[in-house]
């Protein structure tokens, strides 16, 4: 092999070592770009109103907002916030609550007593188990201690 020939081989090898280093890069560029994930904005974009001019100047009329412990304008009832509605969880459905609770995955005689009880919002505003004669009594039956 002469001079030549070795030179440009030596030529052609880094040519190839720059065209595989710059297709790798771009190939990875490629990939970055593929993962972005879009999320579009839920409102419009606040934009300031037009300063009025005193020719078109008319004043605007506008409503007071009542806090939420008041009467509204309309005069109906304070309003209240509204309050999550309660949910039975549990392995067994035995939990009354605001939310989803995982619990152990044991027997226990009590637990087929709530399989026909209201779990609802109590005088306190707690979710829990509406405590009725029939409620009471098959808890008393199955030996819990009912206060």
């Amino acid at each position: 092999m002469s001079k030549e020939q070795k030179i440009l081989a030596g030529i052609c090898t880094v040519f190839v070592l720059l065209t595989a280093v710059l297709v790798s890069l771009a190939w990875r560029e490629s990939r970055s770009s593929a993962i972005e994930i879009y999320i579009p904005e839920t409102e419009a974009p606040l934009t300031p109103a037009p300063t009025p001019t005193p020719a078109t100047a008319t004043p605007t009329p506008t409503m007071p907002i009542a806090p939420p412990d008041e009467k509204d304008l309309s005069g109906s009832k304070p309003t209240k916030p509204i309050a999550k509605p309660c949910i039975v969880s549990g392995c067994s459905s035995q939990i009354c609550g605001e939310e989803s609770l995982m619990s152990t995955c044991e027997y226990r005689e009590e637990y087929t007593c709530y399989q026909k009880a209201s779990c609802e919002r109590q005088a306190d505003g707690a979710c829990g188990w509406t405590m009725t004669e029939t409620l009471r009594s098959c808890l008393g039956a199955s030996g819990r201690d009912i206060q």
